[in-house]
């Protein structure tokens, strides 16, 4: 009765809101892109604005009706028409970044939008838009690092893209030294990941760029091997943990650049600390022995003449204040 009287619907009586499911979104997607390729754009739209307007607070349907528009914005021959769409697309983004709470979304809406910016010659606004992020991500690093250069500002293109590659190197040893835990037992895969870390961590020089990072994955391959039985294994990675502690020495720990990657200091002094570690550096030395040498899963190599010497290394580090 209040529906016909107010002549609206039932649903926006009662302020329902339609969303789409994740396979129902896909399988919209899909059969609207290969209209597109087999009517036409001009066949198309109209159908997309209906699903855009019913589906209007479905904050995925409206980030993936933007990205279908681009992908297909080339079957638009009319200019006019193209730049009538990219700000159709730019408003999608920004309603998606406005009103949704979840933080993915937003970041994706935010990528795009940056996207439309560096598509249309607009290098000032992606810098605007994604400027404050510490590390840009997801896309948005390489959005940034466009706009840059199209301002003619190579170096902090340079600074954001040592940036993004930086902490992606530092976060795939991170994930990789969780990950070896899930394979205790599975010494293939064990001598198969460890294979690939050991060339990645050579490859970019990390015992130099950041040694805490292969510290950690060295002793958890140590740990992993000595837990299965595999002795002469445990000793190697150990060797190389402990290689690489006496050869950084730890006198004055602080995140650094390298010959490549020589544009980090903004980035750094983005921590609270800055390049600083948390720690002095003596306690930084006594952790790395006690590690090893406080470590149960390792009183069974006391024994062994290799782990002897690795032990007076670790001693001497650890004494030592040069």
């Amino acid at each position: 009765m209040l529906a016909s009287y107010f002549d609206i619907s039932i649903d926006e009586l009662v302020d329902y809101q339609p969303q789409m499911s994740r396979e129902e979104l896909r399988k919209t997607y899909l059969r609207l892109s290969d209209a597109f390729a087999e009517s036409g754009w001009d066949a198309v739209y109209p159908e997309c604005r209906e699903i855009v307007h019913k589906y209007y607070s479905c904050f995925p349907l409206l980030l993936q009706m933007g990205i279908l528009y681009i992908n297909h914005m080339e079957l638009i021959t009319d200019s006019t028409k193209r730049e009538r769409l990219t700000e159709e697309c730019g408003q999608l983004f920004l309603r998606v970044e406005n009103a949704c709470e979840e933080p993915d979304l937003v970041k994706q809406a935010r990528c795009m939008r940056a996207f439309l910016f560096l598509m249309s010659g607009k290098p000032e606004e992606v810098i605007d838009l994604l400027e404050g992020e510490t590390v840009p991500t997801d896309g948005s690093a390489e959005l940034l690092a466009g706009a840059y250069q199209q301002r003619g500002q190579p170096d902090q293109a340079r600074a954001v893209l040592q940036s993004r590659i930086y902490a992606s190197l530092v976060a795939v040893l991170g994930a990789g030294c969780q990950l070896l835990g899930l394979y205790m037992g599975d010494n293939e895969k064990l001598d198969g990941w460890m294979k690939e870390f050991q060339e990645f961590i050579h490859a970019f020089a990390l015992e130099q760029l950041h040694p805490a990072a292969v510290l950690n994955i060295y002793l958890q391959a140590a740990y992993l091997y000595q837990q299965c039985g595999e002795t002469d294994q445990a000793l190697d990675y150990l060797e190389a943990y402990v290689q690489t502690a006496c050869e950084e020495g730890f006198d004055d720990p602080k995140l650094k650049g390298d010959g490549l990657f020589d544009h980090l200091e903004g980035y750094l002094d983005t921590f609270v600390l800055g390049s600083s570690a948390p720690r002095n550096a003596s306690l930084i030395r006594r952790s790395i022995r006690d590690a090893v040498l406080q470590n149960p899963a390792f009183t069974a190599l006391e024994s062994s003449e290799r782990f002897r010497r690795l032990k007076h290394r670790l001693e001497l580090l650890a004494e030592s204040s040069r």
